[in-house]
């Protein structure tokens, strides 16, 4: 989640690529217990592990994602593959990677996106200047900010002159990640409420308008003998009416719009059932109460006064 990260071309044997195809994996280096750290899950395999030093066979660890564009539902367990293209001139033959194990996707670069395909070395077997570049994964059981001093003395006491830097806790590396996100959020739910009032007052001001025009029809219905309750009933009904044809235009109306907004979603998709029965209920509870609010009011009206109302 740092918006760094390491790529390159594999080849897999048994594998035939098709012309001008996306090759590209994600190329990690891991030491013993990565896996456990991050609470990765282990599909299928073992995990790297003290054995694999650099005077080993050459071997890694691959993701979900990868096993099942290169292999199909096959065993990729003893698979082989190297970096690279098939047709690049080298003037050495490539170092060959087994594959001993395959982990559960985990998302490395984005929440947003999905899982790319993912190669996870032994670091142990590394040569190159990556591997004096490390990122460490810290497990801890308890909050782990506190434990920053006692990580820097454990470096320090190892060789003072390692640089450290960047200490803080993976659920603030993800936040970071997600700040625009939570941006648009908090900016489309103030808008959202905004217009929830703006609908709420309209409707309200209509009913109450709707009720006061007929006054007078409310007063007959009340010296005839109607009760009440059928006053009420009978605003709250037609306020029922527009709730209807509101939801009915209303949804696919949110559904349309939301296509267009998509790709600012984050944790929910454009046709969420729950938002959108969420918001239904919440309008109509609103309709409700801007309906009986006004009827309410009307039915405590004397007839007679209803009557000689103009």
């Amino acid at each position: 989640m740092s918006g760094t990260s390491t790529s390159s071309n594999v080849t897999v044997v048994g594998y035939t690529a098709k012309e001008n195809e996306d090759l590209v994996v994600q190329d990690m280096l891991v030491s013993p217990g990565y896996g456990e750290s991050l609470g990765s899950q282990l599909l299928m395999g073992r995990e790297v592990d003290q054995r694999d030093t650099e005077s080993g066979n050459k071997v890694a660890m691959v993701n979900q994602a990868f096993a099942e564009y290169f292999f199909h539902g096959q065993n990729p367990i003893g698979r082989q593959f190297h970096f690279g293209n098939e047709d690049d001139d080298a003037k050495e033959k490539p170092e060959m990677i087994e594959i001993v194990g395959v982990v559960g996707n985990v998302k490395y670069d984005s929440a947003r996106e999905k899982a790319e395909r993912m190669v996870l070395r032994p670091i142990a077997q590394a040569t190159g200047p990556t591997a004096y570049n490390a990122n460490l994964q810290i497990r801890t059981a308890g909050d782990p900010s506190s434990l920053a001093p006692a990580m820097r003395q454990a470096i320090a006491q190892v060789d003072s002159r390692l640089p450290i830097y960047s200490v803080g806790t993976m659920e603030e590396q993800v936040q970071s990640t997600l700040r625009q996100e939570k941006l648009i959020a908090q900016l489309v739910s103030f808008f959202g409420l905004l217009a929830l009032l703006l609908a709420s007052i309209g409707l309200y001001g209509l009913m109450a308008h709707g009720v006061v025009r007929r006054t007078r029809e409310i007063g007959i219905r009340m010296a005839l003998g109607a009760e009440r309750r059928t006053i009420i009933w009978m605003v709250l009904r037609e306020t029922m009416v527009l709730v209807l044809v509101g939801v009915v235009i209303g949804i696919p109306a949110a559904l349309g719009a939301s296509r267009l907004i998509a790709s600012q979603l984050f944790g929910t998709s454009p046709s969420d059932p729950v938002t959108l029965a969420v918001s239904a209920v919440l309008l109509t509870a609103v309709a409700l109460l801007a309906g009986f609010l006004p009827a309410r009011k009307a039915s405590k009206v004397d007839p007679l006064i209803a009557l000689r109302y103009e």
